[in-house]
């Protein structure tokens, strides 16, 4: 049975490692799309950084952003579900990480928050790309407003102390994510609301379509997409994916860079 609806995530799947739509991939979509398969999009990004995607390939339904922690309507300007961190929590694991050294940024739709000027290099490259969306503020003054997440950046022997260090304080009042960024040569860490999953994202877009979730195709690839991978009728890993994930998923397809979501939309839809 064809699914009634496809789950993509983008970095790592919907484009290349260049960060690219290819025309092959492009031109599937719009092909399953014309089927009256519904495409939504499920990404770690904010709404900005996946705009001119949603704009490129005339998505209409909501995205799944911030992993899960916000679902908006395609155009950005409507909020559907919001799943921000406790803000009662929030300033101690702050506090704990500032007392690390460690560089980190809150987010709240698609603005980036923060007290100081970040330590690494990267991060004034990160402020410099994204100064339009630049809130700063005071520590003793913490902001009232919900926060969706918190990024935490640094080397692995850095995030993998604090997380050694903190895992108490962390459990029960998040969920986080944690990952090496190759290209940067760093480790990421983010902080989320317990319930805030791609999954439960695309769960409230599926219900309102009236979608079942045994009728879903949800591709992914990396720590993030494992919920949504387990989640959907058929949960398909890239071939570029991590081990764990390949482990969860129902299939494989090929990499990113050979337009291997573009061939599997191929074989199971358009052939």
């Amino acid at each position: 049975m064809k699914k009634k609806m496809v789950a993509l995530d983008i970095d790592g799947t919907l484009v290349d490692k260049e960060g690219k739509l290819t025309p092959r991939t492009a031109k599937a979509i719009s092909g399953i799309k014309d089927m009256g398969v519904n495409v939504v999009l499920a990404t770690g990004r904010r709404y900005f950084s996946c705009r001119e995607l949603i704009n490129e390939l005339a998505i209409t339904l909501p995205v799944v952003t911030h992993n899960g922690a916000l679902v908006l309507s395609s155009c950005g300007q409507e909020v559907f579900q919001s799943r921000p961190l406790d803000a009662g929590w929030l300033p101690g694991v702050l506090a704990e990480m500032e007392e690390q050294q460690i560089d980190h940024y809150l987010h709240s739709l698609d603005n980036i928050w923060l007290y100081r000027e970040p330590r690494m290099e990267w991060g004034a490259k990160h402020l410099e790309k994204n100064k339009d969306f630049v809130e700063w503020f005071e520590f003793s003054s913490f902001p009232n407003r919900p926060f969706h997440r918190v990024m935490a950046v640094g080397s692995k022997e850095q995030i993998s102390g604090f997380l050694q260090e903190s895992r108490k304080s962390i459990n029960g009042s998040c969920r986080y994510i944690h990952f090496t960024s190759e290209y940067h040569e760093m480790d990421i860490l983010e902080f989320l609301h317990p319930q805030a999953n791609k999954a439960s994202g695309l769960k409230f877009i599926a219900e309102n379509l009236g979608v079942k979730p045994d009728e879903i195709l949800a591709v992914g690839d990396e720590t993030n997409d494992i919920e949504m991978i387990k989640w959907a009728g058929l949960g398909v890993a890239m071939g570029n994916a991590l081990p764990g994930l390949k482990e969860e998923a129902d299939l494989v397809c090929g990499n990113n860079d050979e337009d291997g979501l573009a061939e599997l939309l191929e074989k199971i839809y358009l052939l």
